[in-house]
């Protein structure tokens, strides 16, 4: 649920994603589509499924960066992980509530999106001010 409104709301702020799921068992297929300009956020609490520990060894082992949001520093899945979020999510009789990892997901979704409207507007001020017959701002 998490990875999904990742997804959701990567696809709002114009940053594509593919949301990994093993679909008609093409988790492989879908593994491999990765390229060396994508980087691998990987969602996964105890008991740690078996598939995201696979998906942070194929992207460890080619070098893509990883981004992990789990319940532990001791999660198998850290030890691949570039930026590892451990989030503790409240648990009632085995039902994990997962309103903090939601949370981290919306703030990071966001703050990629304010991220690329800046460098937009960077790159507008900067094309705007090579123009031709444009006088560059004192």
């Amino acid at each position: 649920m998490v990875a999904s409104y990742m997804t959701y709301a990567l696809a709002h702020v114009d940053k594509p994603a593919l949301l990994v799921n093993g679909l008609g068992g093409m988790y492989g297929e879908q593994l491999r589509a990765m390229s060396p300009h994508d980087a691998l956020l990987t969602i996964s609490f105890s008991p740690y499924a078996e598939e995201s520990q696979k998906a942070c060894e194929d992207a460890h082992q080619r070098g893509l960066p990883i981004v992990v949001i789990t319940d532990s520093n001791l999660s198998p899945l850290a030890r691949f992980a570039d930026v590892t979020f451990v989030v503790n999510e409240a648990e009632v009789k085995s039902f994990r509530s997962l309103t903090a990892s939601l949370c981290l997901t919306q703030a990071l979704a966001i703050a990629l999106g304010v991220r690329q409207d800046k460098s937009q507007e960077k790159a507008l001020e900067h094309a705007q001010e090579k123009a031709p017959g444009k006088k560059p701002k004192p």
